[in-house]
C-alpha cells in the first residue's frame, strides 16, 4: 500500500480510528485512577573514611585502606538490605505503616551515594531518606563491615526535601501513552478492517485489481432524480454521463459501439438509471437514440420515462406487434422500447435469433441502440442480451459491490463472448477528485461536431425509424 492508500483509509475508517482512540485513553484514565500514589525523596551522602574492615579488635581482623569510589559502591548495597532499610524507617519514628522501598546508586569514580526513598506518604518518603546518614553507619558495625573504632563520616550534600507531587501515577504520561497506542491499534485495525472488506471503494481499485477500463463514476448526487440529464443539464451527475458517453466514444475502434447493453453483478447498483440519462446525453449530442428496457422481470424505464408499459418488447418477441408499434418517442428526443407484459418465462423469450433481429432492427435506424438489461449474477437474461449487442457496459456501485461479484459478472460474460468495454462506478469516489470540472463548452463543441459530421453522412440522412413511411 502507498501513502495515499493509507490516506484513504484513515478517511474511510476514522470512525474506527476514534473508537480505539478513545478507548485507549478511558483504559489510560481507570489505570492512572486505580494505580496507587507513589512520592519519591532523594538525598546524596559523601563518604569519607580511611580505613575498611572487619572489627580489628577481633581475633580475624585486618587493616586496610582501599580507595573511596569501592567504599561507596560497596556501602550502597549494605544500604538496600533489609537491616538497613529497617534501621532508617525506624529512626524516622513513622505514625502510620506506609509502604517503602529503597534504591542505592553511585556514579562510576564517585564517592557519593544517592540514597533515594519511594512512598505511598510523601512525608514518609523524605524522613525516611534523612535517617540514612545516622542509621548506616551503625548498621555497617551491625553487619561487621565496619570498624567502630575507623573513622567515618556521611556528609550530607543533598538533603532529602518533602515531594509535592507524587511521580505515579503520572496522568500526561499515562494519557500520552494511551493516545500513541489508541492511534497505532486503531491504524492497524483500520487497515485489516480494510484488508478484511472486499467492497469495491475507488475506481483507482477497480483498474488495479480487476484490470479493467473504468468508463466514468457517476457521484452521489440528486440521487431522488432518475432523469438528472433532462432535469438538471448542469450538475456533475449529468456531466458525469456525459464523460461515459466521451469515454465510449474512444472505447473501440469503432467508436461509440451502437448497440450497448447496460447490465450490473446485482440489483440495485444503477444500471437502468445509467442507460437512462446515457441515452438522453447521447440525443443530446445530435444522435438518434432508441433506448430499449429488455429487463423483462423488473422493468423500470417506462415509469421513469413516464410512458405506460401495456405493449413493449415482449410483445415484439413473441410475434404479437412490430417494433413501429410498439416504440415511443419521449420529449427529449429518445425513442422508447419498453418492456411490455412480462411473460411466464422471459429467459425463453430472450433466446434464438429474434433478439438479435429487433437490435438489428433498431440499428438500421438509430445511431445508438442503448439496451437495459437484468443483473448477471441474478438470472442468465444478461447473458442473451449482451451476445446480441457490440458492447457491454457493467455498472458497479461503490462501497457495496463486492470485487468478487464483479469478478464473478466478468467472468460469465466473458464466458458467453460479451464484449464488456469498460465498467462504469456509481458512488463517490476519492481517486476521481477534480473530475467534476470537466471542461463542458470543449463537450458542446465536441457534440457540434459530431452533429455537422452525422448530417453530411448520406447513410444517416437516409436512416428510417422503425414503422415509419
Amino acid at each position: 500500500m502507498e501513502l495515499r492508500d493509507y490516506v484513504q483509509v484513515l478517511r474511510r475508517r476514522w470512525r474506527t480510528v476514534l473508537i480505539v482512540v478513545v478507548a485507549a485513553l478511558a483504559a489510560s484514565a481507570v489505570v492512572t485512577a486505580l494505580q496507587p500514589t507513589v512520592y519519591r525523596a532523594s538525598t546524596d551522602l559523601l563518604v569519607a573514611l580511611t580505613s575498611f574492615g572487619p572489627d580489628p579488635a577481633g581475633p580475624s581482623s585486618k587493616a586496610y585502606t582501599t580507595t573511596l569510589p569501592d567504599i561507596a559502591a560497596f556501602y550502597s548495597e549494605i544500604a538496600v538490605t533489609p537491616p538497613a532499610v529497617q534501621a532508617a524507617i525506624g529512626a524516622a519514628a513513622l505514625t502510620t505503616s506506609p509502604s517503602v522501598a529503597v534504591s542505592a546508586a553511585t556514579a562510576p569514580g564517585s564517592a557519593t551515594i544517592t540514597i533515594t526513598v519511594t512512598s505511598s506518604s510523601a512525608a514518609a518518603a523524605q524522613a525516611v531518606a534523612n535517617a540514612y546518614p545516622d542509621t548506616l553507619p551503625d548498621t555497617l558495625i551491625q553487619l561487621k563491615q565496619l570498624s567502630s573504632r575507623a573513622p567515618l563520616a556521611f556528609k550530607v550534600l543533598r538533603a532529602a526535601a518533602l515531594p509535592a507531587t507524587p511521580v505515579s501515577p503520572d496522568p500526561v504520561v499515562n494519557t500520552a501513552i494511551g493516545l500513541a497506542l489508541g492511534l497505532v491499534l486503531g491504524l492497524l485495525l483500520a487497515v485489516l478492517r480494510e484488508r478484511l472488506d472486499q467492497r469495491i471503494r475507488d475506481s483507482r481499485g477497480l483498474e488495479d485489481r480487476l484490470e479493467v477500463t473504468v468508463l466514468g463514476v457517476v457521484p452521489n448526487q440528486l440521487q431522488g432524480a432518475h432523469l438528472p440529464a433532462v432535469s438538471h443539464p448542469d450538475s456533475p451527475r449529468t456531466e458525469a454521463y456525459r464523460k461515459i458517453r466521451t469515454s465510449l466514444l474512444f472505447s473501440g475502434l469503432d467508436g461509440f459501439p451502437s448497440t450497448l447493453a447496460i447490465t450490473s453483478s446485482l440489483a440495485g447498483e444503477g444500471k437502468s438509471t445509467l442507460a437512462m440519462n446515457l441515452a438522453v446525453v447521447c440525443s443530446q449530442a445530435g444522435h438518434q437514440v432508441a433506448v430499449v428496457d429488455a429487463d423483462l422481470r423488473r422493468p423500470t424505464l417506462h415509469e421513469h420515462f413516464e410512458l405506460h408499459n401495456d405493449t413493449g418488447l415482449s410483445n415484439v418477441l413473441a410475434g404479437e406487434l412490430s417494433l413501429g408499434e410498439v416504440a415511443r418517442t419521449h420529449p427529449t428526443g429518445v425513442t422508447v422500447v419498453t418492456s411490455g407484459p412480462s411473460p411466464r418465462d422471459p429467459s425463453a423469450l430472450l433466446e434464438g435469433q429474434r433478439l438479435r433481429a429487433v437490435i438489428a432492427e433498431l440499428a438500421a435506424s438509430y445511431d445508438v441502440v442503448i439496451v437495459d438489461t437484468t443483473p448477471t449474477l441474478a438470472v442468465s437474461d444478461a447473458g442473451q442480451v449482451c451476445v446480441a449487442v457490440k458492447g457491454t457496459v457493467v455498472v458497479t456501485r461503490l462501497g457495496t459491490t463486492t470485487f468478487d461479484s464483479l469478478r464473478t459478472t466478468l467472468s460469465t460474460l466473458q464466458r458467453v463472448q460479451a464484449n464488456v468495454v469498460g465498467v462504469v462506478a456509481v458512488g463517490d469516489d476519492d481517486t476521481d477528485a477534480g473530475y467534476h470540472n470537466h471542461d463542458t463548452s470543449q463537450e458542446s463543441l465536441a457534440g457540434s461536431h459530431r452533429r455537422q459530421v452525422r448530417s453530411a453522412r448520406p447513410e444517416s440522412r437516409g436512416r428510417r425509424r422503425p414503422g415509419s413511411a
